[in-house]
Formats: structure tokens, C-alpha cells, sequence
């Protein structure tokens, strides 16, 4: 999918549905997982990657998370 992204210049938006799916998948464990979430390396240069982050905390307040920025 990120071959397909790449192409498209889309790598951005497709990480950050990809850390939202995996977040709302999460949500229906009967435990918390600690979920460790690849970020593409194009996010850190986004303006918005802050801001995303701390959405990502607000939604799952109490959910360990580890952001990984993908070595590509």
C-alpha cells in the first residue's frame, strides 16, 4: 500500500488512517494493549503530525503507544 501511496504522494494521509484503524481495532480488546504505531518519515516534516499525536492521546487516554518511524 505504500508503494501505491508513493506514487500517489499520499504517504502521509495513508499513515495516519493506518494509526486510526489500528487504534479503533485496539478499542474493542477486552484488555489494553500496548500498541506500537510505524509513522512514515514524511509526518515529521508535516505541520500537523503534532497535533495529530495528541489527538491520537485524547482518543486513547489510557492505551500505552510507542510511535516507530518506518527506516524507509
Amino acid at each position: 500500500m505504500f508503494e501505491a501511496a508513493f506514487k500517489l504522494n499520499t504517504e502521509v494521509e495513508l499513515s495516519r488512517a493506518m494509526r486510526s484503524e489500528a487504534l479503533r481495532i485496539t478499542a474493542s480488546f477486552p484488555e489494553t494493549p500496548h500498541v506500537f504505531l510505524n509513522t512514515h518519515p514524511k509526518e515529521l516534516s508535516d505541520p500537523d503530525f503534532l497535533e495529530d499525536m495528541k489527538a491520537l492521546r485524547q482518543v486513547a487516554s489510557t492505551t500505552p503507544i510507542t510511535i516507530e518511524i518506518h527506516e524507509s
